[in-house]
C-alpha cells in the first residue's frame, strides 16, 4: 500500500528528490514506489528520482518547482561546460512560462558538441557561450537573465520573449542594453526575428503576460499604439482611473479579463465589494467620457478575433 502522508513528507520533503535506493533503505519497497507513482504520491523526476507530490490535503507539487527539484537533482551529472538554460534556466530566475511546461526533461546548451540532442532526461544544445553569457543561481551554471529571455524568444517565438523580456525589466531589473547586447551575438542565430521583436516590444510596464502579449497582437496586427497603464484624471487634478491600455484621442481604454499578474493582486473584502469597485471606477470613467474595451486570452489565440474586437472599439463602435 502507498506509505501514509505523514511518512511520505517526512521521507521525501517538498522541494527535495530522493533516488530509488534512498527511499528503499528508508524502508520502501519497489512495489510501494511503483504505486506512489501511480496514485500521485510521488513525482517521477527521471529514472531513479522522485520526489514528494501532494497528499493527505497538501497541494500537488507545481509543474514549476517539480522541474526546479529535477534540476537540482541532476547537478551531480552535469559535466564541465554544460550550463542550464531555456525553459529550465526560466524556471531557475522565476521567468513566467506563457502557454508552456518546464516538462520532464533538463534543458542544458554545450558548446564543446557538434550538435544539439535530447536523450533520456537531457535536452543538450549547441551553441557558444561567451563568459558574460554565463552566471549561477541557487549554486548552478545557467545562463544570464538576458541571454534566458532571448533563448526563450528564439526557441519558443516572441510571444514568449516578450513575456519574459517585459518580467526581466519590471521585476528583476534587467538593464535593456543587457538585451541589446546578447541580441548582437545572435545575428546569425535561428529565430534571430523573434528574439529582435521582443527587445523592440519590450516594456518594464507590463503588469502581466496577457498584457505583454496583447501588445505584441497589437503590432502584428499593426493597430494603433496604446499608452500602457494610462490614466485618467477629471478637471479638478483627481485620479478617475486607471487601464492597461490607453488610446486618448479616441477616449478609450482596453484590458484584458481573466489575466493572471506579474505581482500578487492585493484583495480586500468580499468578491462583491471588488465587483462594486469596478462599476463605480467604469461610472466615473463614462463620466469623463471614456469607454472601456475588454477582450480575454483565448481572444490572443484569434488575432482576427482580436483585430475585429480592438478596431470596432476604436472607430465607436459598441
Amino acid at each position: 500500500m502507498t506509505p501514509p502522508p505523514s511518512l511520505l513528507h517526512s521521507t521525501t520533503p517538498f522541494g527535495e528528490s530522493l533516488t530509488s535506493s534512498q527511499l528503499v533503505g528508508l524502508g520502501w519497497s519497489a512495489n510501494t514506489i511503483r504505486r506512489a507513482t501511480r496514485d500521485g504520491a510521488l513525482v517521477r523526476l527521471r529514472r531513479g528520482v522522485y520526489a514528494a507530490a501532494g497528499t493527505g490535503g497538501n497541494p500537488p507539487v507545481p509543474l514549476t518547482e517539480a522541474h526546479r527539484t529535477l534540476v537540482h537533482a541532476s547537478a551531480e551529472w552535469m559535466g564541465e561546460g554544460v550550463v542550464l538554460s531555456h525553459l529550465s534556466a526560466a524556471v531557475l530566475w522565476g521567468i513566467p512560462l506563457w502557454e508552456l511546461e518546464p516538462g520532464t526533461q533538463v534543458w542544458v546548451t554545450r558548446s564543446n558538441t557538434t550538435r544539439g540532442y535530447v536523450r533520456g532526461p537531457i535536452h543538450a544544445n549547441n551553441c557558444p557561450l561567451t563568459p558574460h553569457e554565463v552566471t549561477a543561481v541557487d549554486g548552478l551554471p545557467v545562463t544570464t537573465l538576458a541571454r534566458t529571455v532571448l533563448d526563450l524568444a528564439r526557441r519558443f517565438g516572441p510571444d514568449q520573449g516578450v513575456v519574459a523580456a517585459d518580467w526581466a525589466l519590471r521585476h528583476a531589473g534587467l538593464d535593456p542594453r543587457e538585451l541589446q547586447d546578447v541580441l548582437g551575438l545572435q545575428a546569425r542565430r535561428p529565430g534571430v526575428r523573434a528574439a529582435r521583436t521582443s527587445v523592440e516590444l519590450a516594456s518594464r510596464l507590463a503588469e502581466s503576460p496577457a498584457e505583454s502579449v496583447s501588445r505584441l497582437r497589437m503590432h502584428q496586427l499593426m493597430l494603433p499604439r496604446p499608452v500602457e497603464q494610462v490614466e485618467v484624471w477629471d478637471s479638478r487634478g483627481r485620479l478617475v482611473g486607471r487601464g492597461d491600455f490607453g488610446w486618448r484621442d479616441q477616449r478609450l481604454i482596453g484590458e484584458c479579463d481573466g489575466r493572471v499578474k506579474y505581482d500578487q493582486p492585493r484583495h480586500g473584502g468580499r468578491p462583491s465589494d471588488a465587483v462594486t469597485a469596478e462599476r463605480d471606477r467604469e461610472r466615473r470613467l463614462a463620466d469623463e467620457g471614456w469607454r472601456i474595451v475588454r477582450w480575454m486570452v483565448r481572444d490572443l489565440h484569434h488575432p482576427a478575433r482580436f483585430a475585429r474586437i480592438l478596431s470596432s472599439a476604436l472607430q465607436g463602435r459598441p
